[in-house]
């Protein structure tokens, strides 16, 4: 499973500052009461490379906007994607790197392993909506803010679980700003189509505990 796309793109560690800085790396850590962005441990297992774990910080908005920034046990985000309607925007962070374009159907698959597109995952989680192209699928509810305690979604070669941490709230201001696809200031921007294949695992690190 490989890397292509990415769930959201607004920068982080060292690289922007205003909007940029408020929407990455403080997305995961604001303080305060609310229920905007959920903080998961996530474990992806895939045939032959084992399990990987890692932490997502979320922002999902019906219909399509998801505003995603995968972490290792340990730092700031290493792989932040931001789309909505109709594009996607995938950050690299060490490499300064922004891929965008249009979303594809299934865009998700690459970063994922699961035929997802970024409607399909949004209606996932925040409506318990079985995902089409998922083989496998589990949500169980009773978190703050409607967000699910644990999702659980299987394809052909992957299993990915998501287990809830703690919720945020965030400003009026930032919220405006996630999934529009939007890739983050300060990064080169290539095409989606020369995003590298990294394997989430690399990405993320082998233990988000």
């Amino acid at each position: 499973m490989r890397v292509a796309v990415a769930l959201l793109a607004i920068v982080l560690v060292g690289i922007g500052g205003g909007c940029a800085h408020r929407a990455g790396r403080d997305l995961a850590v604001i303080d305060g009461p609310g229920a905007d962005v959920a903080v998961y441990r996530g474990t992806l297992t895939e045939p032959g490379s084992g399990e990987h774990g890692f932490r997502a910080t979320l922002f999902l908005a019906r219909p399509d906007r998801v505003h995603a920034e995968i972490a290792g046990p340990v730092g700031g985000p290493r792989l932040i994607v931001d789309g909505g309607g109709g594009r996607i925007a995938l950050s690299f962070v060490a490499d300064r790197v922004a891929y965008v374009g249009d979303d594809p159907r299934g865009g998700l698959r690459s970063v994922l392993g699961l035929d997802l597109g970024l409607e399909d995952l949004v209606g996932a989680v925040l409506e318990g909506i079985a995902p089409a192209g998922v083989r496998e699928f589990e949500r169980t509810p009773g978190g703050p803010g409607g967000w699910p305690r644990r999702i659980e979604m299987s394809g052909p070669d992957v299993e990915l679980v998501l287990d809830l941490r703690r919720t945020r709230g965030l400003p009026v201001e930032v919220k405006a700003e996630l999934g529009t696809g939007t890739p983050a200031p300060g990064l080169a921007v290539l095409p989606l189509e020369q995003a590298p294949g990294e394997p989430l695992g690399v990405l993320a690190g082998e233990d988000g505990r």
